[in-house]
């Protein structure tokens, strides 16, 4: 009996709605498994669950509510650093900052579809997936 390939787990925090569906589908027809939510927090929330199984973190820096996506990469520094985070930005300034201050990679808007999943694949290059399934 041949035992099904695992995928690549993403946490896609998008708080568009619109943008965080087409992105989700295009990643999904790519072969990756998507997580989705609307806020950092909420990102959190997942995060620290005890059997979260999340390879890679992606991320808009600019989202409503107490936590932007700056501050969820410098969470994920601190608490999480084995998981790789990219950041998307439409502002240049904070593109260079996300890397300064967290190290994490910065990706600008408008983005390319297929960028990004090249920038996906190389972050989790080398890693076996998370997901037990």
């Amino acid at each position: 009996m041949a035992v099904a390939a695992t995928k690549h787990v993403i946490l896609l925090v998008e708080d568009e709605p619109l943008i965080r569906e087409a992105l989700a589908s295009h990643l999904e027809n790519c072969g990756f498994t998507v997580i989705q939510t609307g806020s950092a927090i909420a990102a959190i929330g997942l995060l620290m669950q005890p059997l979260s199984a999340v390879d890679l973190v992606f991320t808009d820096v600019l989202m409503p509510g107490i936590m932007d996506g700056l501050s969820l990469a410098k969470w994920m520094t601190k608490h999480r650093p084995e998981i790789p985070v990219i950041v998307t930005t439409g502002d240049a300034g904070k593109a260079v900052a996300v890397k300064e201050l967290c190290g994490a990679e910065a990706l600008r808007k408008p983005f390319n579809y297929d960028h990004v999943t090249d920038t996906i694949r190389a972050s989790i290059s080398g890693r076996a997936p998370v997901n037990p399934h």
